[in-house]
Order: C-alpha cells, then structure tokens, then sequence
C-alpha cells in the first residue's frame, strides 16, 4: 500500500492524517503522489474507492501497455460502456493531468484554508530573490539564508511560516536565479516540425538540448519523432562532445543542473519506462528533477519559449511534428529539397547567431561541472 502523511494547521498544530492507497492506483496516478490525489482519496467513499482503482488501472493500460488489448476489453476492464470509457480515455491520455477527478467518482477534497497571509508571502518571495540577487549568495547555505528571511516576517503576522516554508522559497528562488544567470541549472530536450523540406519533400523534425533559463542551444539535429528517446540521448552525448573537455569552447556554466525536462515524440511507451527507471538513479544520486513532457501541444515548448515561431528565418511547424509525411502539403514548406547536411548547416547558422546574443549577456565562461557532464553521461548512456 502506498502510506503517505497530509498535514493539516489546527490551532497552529500539525495533524497528522495517515492515508493508505492501493500501489496500482499509486502507479496509475504517477509516483510520487501529489498530496491533492492523497487528499481525494481519503475524501472518496469506501464503497466508491474500489470503482476508482479498476478505472485507473483500466485507463493506465489502454494508453501505456495497451498490446493486444482491444477498446471492448478495456471498457470492460473498466466496468464503463463503450463511449463512457471512450470519454474518460481522452481526459487520461497526458500523463501531468491524470487525477481521481478525472475518473468519473464523486472525488472532491475538503475545502483548505489558507494558511498564510498572501501580501506576506509575496513579500518573503521579493525578500528571498533579493538575498540570492546578492554577490556570495552561492557560498551561502540555506540554512543560514532562511535564518535571515525570517527576520523579514513583520513581529505582529498573526501566523508566521515556519522554517520549512522558508527554506522551500529559498531553493526555488535560488533556482530562478541561476536559470536566468548561467548555462545548466534546467535542460529542456524539445523537438518540433519546420519548414525545411526533406529530399522527400516532408517537414524535418528539429531536436534541440536548449537551456531553459537563458535559451542557449548546446545540441540541435533531426530525427524521427517516433525514435524521441534515442534522439535525445544522442543530444546529450553531443552537448559532452561540444562543451566538455579543456579542448572544447567553455560556456558560463552555473553549478549543477536540477532539472531536466524532456519533450516525448511517439515512442511514449519506451520513453517512459526508460525515465522511470533512471529518474530514482537521478534523484538518489545528483538530485536532478527529470521530466518527460506528454502534454498535447508539447512539441516546441522550450524552442518556441525563446525563438517565438520561428528559429531565425525558419518557421516551426509543431502541429506537422505528429506524423511529418501528412505535412507535404504545408503551404509554408521550403520549395528548395534540403539534404540533412544542407538543412543541418541552414538551422546552425540561425543558431550561432541566436547563441551568439545569448553569451553577450552572460558571465565569465569555466569549465563544464563535473556534476552536470556526470548527468549528461548518465542520460545519454546505452
């Protein structure tokens, strides 16, 4: 059984309420479970709960290990008819949005009061980006940094966050911080259709390892939507064969990368298993956050983030990306047929430039950290 604790502030006390929910629900919501799920579930009713577990594990299946299973099967799996699975199925299909609410039972979580003053949060968050705004910030714990935004808490707040909530705004500033300041600290793997047309006249499919703070692009290539994990994992080699090393360029780098987000193409079944299996590696390890990204309109969000619609004078094309051989059509396709060393060469010259601009507003460039070329292996290793 999955045991988790929700706390809730009674008379300023902590109380806590032990909730125990079946592993393959667990695993159908998507470990670690959101305290909101563990919140729903103890609200459910002991005669609704059984209902809620068989359609999860029903949903869970149909999109990730489906096989041979057929749409009668996994209604039936299910207990729903045909167009109610149906239904239920499209609201279940991006993995960030699978919830107990979403499965058809009366789940709905007591109401929560707020625990803190908003205006007093705000002024804590303005207070945190100041210290970490600070030469030195770095070399400073957390510890000691909460100690002195606690002292920003007016003496007469009626209720006064704890130190644990002090300290969860300090790691989170510290990360904005250093996404905006240096090249590292949150990776993004995207890909996205353009209006470079193949030899075969189709759209090519642009991967890209871009950081997600300041927009610098340290990999680009093309490859098969359908092939999203290899692609990315080949990107990460590159970027170790680009920047690592006392040979290669050297890139002002911020400490350590946190968080690595991935775009998934088509292969999301194999995709995943792969990022379960090293998500636990990363986080015992270089505490690194890994994320695949399934949400619909995924394809180009870290590019288009920083490039807008266009890379340069190359227009993106994320509604093509799904299946680039029905996209021959596109009015906005290239006429010219671009070869992949041809294609390879136009993107990089819209890329230098774009890097280019980008480094005029960094620091001082250092060596690759060793934590994140060790991340780097990590993801792109056979």
């Amino acid at each position: 059984m999955h045991v988790a604790s929700c706390r809730e502030a009674v008379d300023d006390r902590p109380m806590a309420l032990p909730i125990e929910m079946p592993d393959e629900l667990a695993d159908a919501l998507g470990r670690p479970v959101a305290e909101e799920e563990l919140r729903l579930w103890a609200a459910l009713k002991p005669t609704e709960r059984p209902t809620a577990v068989r359609r999860a594990v029903a949903l869970t299946r149909w999109h990730d290990h489906r096989r041979d299973w057929t749409v009668d099967d996994a209604a039936r799996a299910a207990g729903l008819a045909k167009n109610r699975f149906y239904v239920l199925a499209a609201g279940w299909e991006d993995e960030t949005g699978r919830s107990l609410a979403r499965l058809g039972v009366a789940a709905e979580a007591p109401r929560r009061r707020r625990s803190f003053d908003e205006a007093l949060l705000e002024k804590l968050r303005a207070a945190a980006v100041a210290i970490l705004s600070r030469s030195g910030a770095d070399d400073l714990s957390i510890s000691t940094m909460a100690t002195e935004l606690a002292q920003s808490i007016p003496a007469n707040a009626k209720k006064k966050p704890g130190t644990a909530v002090l300290r969860a705004m300090l790691v989170e500033a510290r990360r904005l911080h250093r996404m905006h300041g240096g090249i590292g600290t949150d990776l993004g793997f995207d890909l996205c259709a353009c209006q470079l047309a193949d030899e075969e006249g189709r759209p090519y499919v642009l991967f890209v390892c871009i950081d997600r703070g300041t927009g610098f692009v340290l990999a680009f290539g093309f490859g098969d939507p359908a092939q999203s994990l290899a692609r990315h994992r080949a990107l990460a080699a590159e970027v170790l064969a680009n920047w690592e090393g006392g040979n290669q360029r050297r890139l002002p780098w911020t400490p350590q990368t946190e968080r690595v987000e991935m775009v998934v193409g088509l292969d999301r079944v194999p995709f995943n298993a792969w990022a379960e299996a090293i998500r636990a590696e990363l986080e015992l390890g270089s505490k690194v956050n890994l994320q695949p990204s399934i949400a619909p309109r995924r394809f180009g969000r870290y590019i288009r983030k920083h490039f807008g619609t266009a890379v340069g004078r190359i227009r993106l094309l994320p509604a093509s990306t799904r299946d680039p051989s029905k996209a021959t059509s596109v009015s906005v396709l290239t006429k010219e047929r671009y070869s992949l060393a041809d294609a390879i060469a136009r993107v990089g010259l819209e890329i230098a430039d774009h890097n280019d601009a980008v480094l005029d507003r960094l620091g001082k460039p250092a060596p690759m950290p060793k934590q994140i070329a060790d991340l780097l292996k990590k993801i792109a290793a056979e």
